[in-house]
């Protein structure tokens, strides 16, 4: 018997395992599923319920408040208008003695300021002193005969300001106006009194206004300070009631929100989402059952032929392995697809892009092959923009190939995603020398455009392609470090087939790398200034910087190549590559001539300072390798006092020589001797004790004195002879050199 119940329990249990998906999945499922949606209904129409009710009332209080400020706002306006604007001109309607033929002017006065203004009810003016009342609605009467007596009580009382009250017009009519009160003392108590449509202005302000009383029957004792709420109610339904003291008059601002409405319309939706439920849980049961028709049955032939070919009669899964085992291998299938076909899209996406910018595929070409690479052409300009690796042989030597090529790779998802994110689309594609290439689509062409134009970054004019691509480059720089990159921009297009002109365009703007700087963003239109072909090569300037080498003054060999520099700037870029290069090789000449080493005393290694120069991009670059090299060398030279002494020498025999001519200047004594200008200076007041210039005016007045005493000619002619083309400027030098006038000069000497 026991036997038996375990084999009755070992059967159940097999029967579970066996039908694993019908009990573990699909049961399970239409219960919670059933359970889920009954409560999500519940609580949905609960928080509804209170959600509507407090927005309601954050509305209403909301509401209030804008009203309220809206209404002192209109009231103020008022105010302001008759009580200061109009105050002079009502004066002029009311004189002393008002003649019976002047009431017209009045009422017509009166009249015209209503009709401006559609909140106006009427407008009257009391003259105490005439004992009359003039009316907008062109009535003149006496005091006791005009028919809203209320308001000329209150004027009795000096009442001011705006008061709500129930005024009697002249059809005996009553109804609520908001009046507001104005009176003159100074002139016998003549009064203004403005009635507002009460009905009209509360519908402009979007607020009611009661009295104090008002709003005590509905709040109780509540309702004091400058405002609150309360809920109350009426005839069996809430209400949400608020006021607000108005900063005006001694009334409230009130408004009054009703519940029922908002309800009754969540009722209704709250019918319609269980209606809905009650359908999805009839899906879900009818889900379940096709689910378990179309699928699970099925699934558990599959399982049974399974078992009939086993030798031992028993499956190796249930059906819920056996179904995992069929959808993870086609998981595995799909992801191998999947990988194929972005790889086949990337391919054909290179392969369009290279051809639009060697310019081998047609305009109906790029629209049918575009299809199947993913690429949308939907802007009306282009432009082609070249990110390219700084140093590329450094880069190419700290990395390998593939390491290389997955840079590109990454660079080109990078810039791709970052543009995209801007409201840019762009496809990029690796190009020669480990470059990328990105198509830019543009709404129209940039350099004929003020949309794309900025102001300054970093102060200099740039467009907003330049501006987005220095960002997108920083923002590459922090990821990819230590690696940089150099970017240029072709000019824009309007077809398919220009692509290869402002992909031709980024390429000769990179050779302008050299001059430009490796960090800018150049633009195509940046690298047409004329730079002049065929300027020869500066051999004076050379040979004064092997000559200031060899003379060791380091100051002297760095302000020679700074004039180095200046004279090749305007050589195109491949000829001053060249120049620099040839700079370099005179120097190491002349270095390994006179057995120069470095200031650590190591040999001079020709190779590595070759390859350092080789291995820059810019001219700048090259200039400062030029600089470490020449500050680094340990130069022998002769005895410096000897060599400042000879060169001041010679300094002082071409003076002695040239003084007379009038266009000898320091400038022109140092360009000579092949020396800084500074330099050629401080070398001679060193071993002489002056300036040159002084010493020029020393040798111009010791000739001038001798021509005085020796010759007749005449001071202007001797001024000349000596250098000076002013006569009156040799005059006052001679004076201040001898202390006296050339002509007392030649006297004095003359007598003796």
């Amino acid at each position: 018997m026991v036997r038996e119940k375990k084999t009755e329990g070992c059967r159940g249990l097999e029967l579970l395992r066996h039908n694993s998906i019908l009990f573990t999945i699909l049961i399970p499922f239409v219960a919670c599923m059933i359970v889920i949606l009954i409560a999500f209904l519940v609580l949905i129409e609960m928080l509804m319920t209170c959600g509507t009710k407090a927005v309601a009332e954050k509305e209403a209080d909301r509401a209030l408040k804008q009203a309220g400020e809206l209404s002192d706002t209109l009231l103020e306006y008022y105010a302001f208008c008759y009580d200061r604007i109009e105050k002079e001109e009502i004066q002029k309607c009311i004189q002393e003695e008002l003649q019976s033929g002047e009431y017209t002017l009045v009422t017509a006065f009166l009249k015209g300021y209503r009709e401006k203004d559609a909140l106006l009810n009427s407008i009257y003016l009391w003259n105490e002193k005439e004992d009359m009342v003039f009316s907008s609605e062109g009535d003149v009467c006496r005091t006791k005969n005009f028919s809203d007596q209320g308001a000329i009580d209150l004027l009795t009382e000096q009442v001011k300001g705006f008061l709500l009250r129930r005024m009697t017009d002249a059809e005996g009519k009553t109804k609520e106006t908001l009046t507001y009160f104005v009176q003159d003392e100074e002139n016998g108590r003549n009064a203004l009194v403005v009635n507002l449509d009460l009905k009209l202005f509360e519908d402009r302000a979007g607020v009611h206004l009661k009295r104090a009383e008002a709003v005590s029957e509905k709040a109780g004792k509540n309702a004091t300070g400058e405002g609150g709420s309360c809920k109350y109610t009426k005839g069996g339904r809430e209400y949400y009631f608020s006021w607000r003291e108005s900063g005006i008059g001694n009334w409230f601002y009130v408004t009054e929100t009703g519940y029922e409405e908002m309800l009754s319309v969540l009722n209704i939706y709250s019918g319609i989402a269980a209606v809905i439920a009650i359908l999805l849980i009839a899906l879900e049961i009818l889900v379940a059952f096709l689910l378990a028709k179309k699928i699970y049955i099925p699934l558990k032939k599959l399982v049974g032929h399974e078992k009939a070919g086993n030798e031992e009669g028993k499956s190796s899964h249930n059906e819920y392995e056996f179904l995992n085992g069929i959808l993870s291998k086609m998981e595995e299938n799909f992801n191998e697809v999947e990988s194929a076909w972005e790889r086949y899209r990337k391919s054909r996406k290179d392969e369009i892009l290279q051809k639009m910018l060697y310019g081998d595929i047609s305009r109906e070409e790029v629209e049918v092959e575009s299809r199947d690479s993913g690429l949308t052409w939907s802007k009306k300009a282009f432009c082609v923009v070249c990110f390219s690796f700084n140093h590329l042989e450094t880069v190419k030597g700290l990395f390998s190939r593939t390491e290389m090529q997955t840079f590109c790779s990454i660079m080109i998802s990078m810039l791709e995603e970052y543009l995209a994110k801007r409201g840019f689309v762009a496809y990029g594609t690796e190009d020669e020398d480990y470059a990328v290439s990105l198509i830019l689509q543009l709404d129209e062409k940039y350099e004929n455009s003020d949309i794309y134009a900025m102001e300054t970054f970093p102060n200099e004019n740039v467009t907003e392609i330049q501006k987005l691509l220095f960002d997108a480059k920083t923002e590459m720089e922090k990821i990819l470090r230590p690696v940089t990159f150099f970017v240029s921009v072709g000019r824009s297009v309007t077809e398919y087939e220009e692509i290869q002109r402002s992909w031709i365009d980024t390429k000769y703007a990179n050779i302008y790398r050299f001059i430009r700087g490796a960090q800018r963003i150049t633009l195509f239109t940046e690298h047409m200034e004329t730079y002049e072909s065929g300027i020869p090569y500066p051999m004076e300037i050379e040979k004064k910087l092997l000559y200031n080498i060899k003379a060791g003054n380091i100051s002297n060999i760095l302000a020679t190549l700074e004039e180095f520099f200046c004279a090749i700037q305007k050589m195109a870029p491949g000829e001053m590559k060249w120049a620099i290069n040839q700079a370099m090789t005179s120097i190491f000449k002349i270095s390994m001539t006179n057995e120069y080493r470095m200031k650590d005393n190591s040999p001079l290694d020709w190779k590595s300072w070759t390859n350092r120069l080789n291995g820059t991009d810019t001219v700048d670059e090259m200039k400062e390798v030029l600089i470490q090299l020449l500050s680094n060398l340990s130069i022998k030279a002769a005895d410096s006092g000897v060599e400042k002494k000879k060169t001041a020498e010679r300094v002082r025999d071409y003076v002695e020589d040239h003084f007379c001519e009038n266009t000898i200047t320091v400038t022109e004594i140092a360009e000579k001797i092949g020396f800084s200008v500074n330099y050629t200076r401080q070398i001679f007041k060193d071993c002489y004790g002056m300036s040159i210039s002084d010493y020029i005016t020393d040798m111009r007045i010791k000739k001038a004195e001798e021509l005085l005493l020796n010759s007749p000619l005449t001071g202007k002619e001797i001024a000349e002879k000596i250098g000076y083309s002013d006569n009156r400027y040799f005059y006052v030098v001679f004076k201040k050199k001898t202390g006296e006038t050339a002509e007392e000069f030649r006297r004095k000497r003359s007598r003796g």
